[in-house]
């Protein structure tokens, strides 16, 4: 017996040491994955300074330093043109060590498929998608159209009827969100005629001043019009109503179209980033998602929050690009 309780407690003293070096070895696995910046972040903006874009950069910038998120300076870099092309391609370039990030939006998919350009989420790493903002499609307030529903129905009489004002490109968010409405309820959307502007702005005033019939654009940049009465709203692209001055517009899906849009931004790095800083800038974001001054700021925008991680960021990304493809291949847009 004694021996039997020998050998039990030398087997115990083993399993002791054994479990002590495994803590000490997970200590120091746990302390090697550990990061952090130690140089200056630099968030990378595919449009020039003072666009709204670059504004809600800049906000980002502000509550990351004011909330102290951070150790290090985050510095702005525009690099704008060829539809946020240069700046997918300057983010690229830079070192995969967590030092570079890029607030990426509906170009990151649409470039690649319209050929502008040669990137996209594929050849980067998406880390986390921080909000939706929805589509509205507006009209004067003197229009015919009083519903989503009118719009369709004219559109299925005769596709070339109306016009349609984006801003910026064919294949941009708003007339990506359009198409995929009209496409959903049986619309020839090749045949609907968009009208290109320089800027959302110039879109809106094409209709305010009747030059153009129909208005595709964010509902944050319309806002100002509708609350004064000067445009109405007829539908938005959100899975659920809004909130404030968009909480009498219907969505698509309530007038009996299942169709949800989002001119989603995530934030993206270079690709090669490791775990260690993947799950550094994944942290950040969230507790970015939950500053009470960030909260405002979407509400205030009409936006939603996303705070989706780096799986979730993908198989959105994935599956968007899939859904953009179809959509984009029927527009004749497609390369």
């Amino acid at each position: 017996m004694p021996c039997l309780m020998m050998c039990i407690g030398a087997r115990s003293a083993c399993l002791a040491a054994v479990l002590s070096l495994l803590a000490g070895a997970l200590s120091a696995h746990g302390a090697a994955l550990a990061w952090e910046p130690a140089r200056p972040v630099q968030l990378i903006v595919g449009v020039s300074a003072g666009s709204a874009h670059d504004r809600t950069v800049r906000s980002i910038q502000n509550l990351l330093r004011e909330g102290k998120l951070v150790t290090v300076p985050v510095v702005i870099v525009n690099r704008p043109g060829g539809g946020q092309t240069i700046a997918t391609s300057y983010l690229s370039q830079s070192g995969a060590d967590g030092h570079s990030l890029m607030l990426a939006s509906v170009p990151l998919l649409a470039n690649k498929l319209t050929g502008k350009g040669t990137l996209t989420y594929t050849d980067l790493t998406p880390i986390t998608q921080l909000f939706n903002e929805y589509i509205a499609i507006a009209v004067r307030k003197d229009s015919p159209l009083v519903t989503g529903k009118d719009l369709v129905a004219q559109f299925t009489k005769d596709a070339r009827s109306l016009t349609v004002a984006v801003g910026s490109a064919l294949g941009n968010g708003p007339h990506l969100a359009l198409s995929l409405a009209m496409k959903e309820a049986g619309v020839a959307i090749r045949n609907v005629r968009a009208v290109v502007f320089s800027g959302g702005s110039e879109a809106t005033l094409a209709v305010l001043g009747g030059h153009v019939d129909v208005l595709a654009t964010t509902t944050g940049n319309v806002l100002p019009l509708v609350r004064s009465g000067q445009m109405r709203v007829i539908a938005v692209s959100a899975p659920r109503r809004l909130s404030g001055t968009y909480a009498q517009v219907p969505t698509w899906k309530e007038q009996g179209i299942d169709s949800v849009f989002s001119s989603f931004r995530a934030i993206v790095g270079p690709k090669g980033l490791d775990a260690r800083h993947v799950g550094y800038w994944e942290r950040v974001f969230q507790q970015l998602a939950g500053m009470p001054a960030w909260l405002e700021e979407v509400e205030r925008n009409n936006w939603q929050i996303a705070a989706q991680g780096v799986r979730e960021s993908e198989n959105f990304l994935r599956q968007e690009y899939a859904r953009l493809q179809a959509v984009m291949t029927d527009l004749g847009l497609a390369k």
